[in-house]
């Protein structure tokens, strides 16, 4: 129980270290004006992932935790193509909101928002295999440590204000890394 708990808090504890991290080197690499451009992006990203997500991913856990491991993967199957088809049509409408008002990257928030809660099915999936460090880290939104990689990289590259690049392209990773752990389970 001792050991759990300790795992947790180290979990928990990157999450919020690595998100002060990128904070940090976002504003000394881009200055204020950058992050508030990637402020204004993440609550925009928040708001739609909360959309895309409609609400399914903790009443998909109660039922999938239910499930016989060998029902698992087609109900792990069928709330994902349901999802990503919800989000298909949620995100055409909040294309077309963003570009009628003139958000910038409003195709990388479209994308970001759309993976994010693929990210939190794929945790509590994990989490109905035992995998209890693996839903902390995922869920947790760990998003800002593999951010803080392509942040330095990009920075290096001296790629203009990529701090939302930079945070989209380690959604994707952090998407990818969870969808590695779940074909482990399958």
């Amino acid at each position: 129980m001792l050991k759990l708990l300790i795992n947790t808090i180290g979990l928990r504890s990157i999450s919020s270290i690595s998100t002060l991290a990128f904070t940090f080197l976002a504003t000394k690499f881009y200055g204020l004006s950058g992050v508030g451009d990637f402020a204004f992006f993440l609550s925009i990203v928040t708001f739609f992932s909360l959309i895309n997500g409609f609400g399914v991913i903790i009443p998909f856990f109660i039922i999938f935790d239910e499930r016989k491991d060998s029902e698992k993967k087609n109900y792990y199957n069928y709330l994902l193509n349901f999802q990503s088809l919800i989000s298909i049509i949620i995100s055409f409408i909040a294309f077309t909101f963003l570009f009628f008002f003139k958000v910038d990257n409003n195709i990388l928030i479209i994308l970001t928002s759309f993976f994010i809660p693929k990210i939190l099915i794929n945790a509590y999936t994990l989490r109905s295999f035992g995998s209890i460090n693996k839903f902390i880290f995922f869920q947790q939104g760990n998003i800002h440590l593999f951010g803080l990689l392509y942040l330095f990289l990009l920075n290096y590259l001296q790629i203009n204000n990529a701090i939302i690049l930079s945070y989209f392209l380690g959604t994707i990773t952090h998407f990818l890394f969870s969808k590695y752990f779940i074909f482990q389970n399958f």
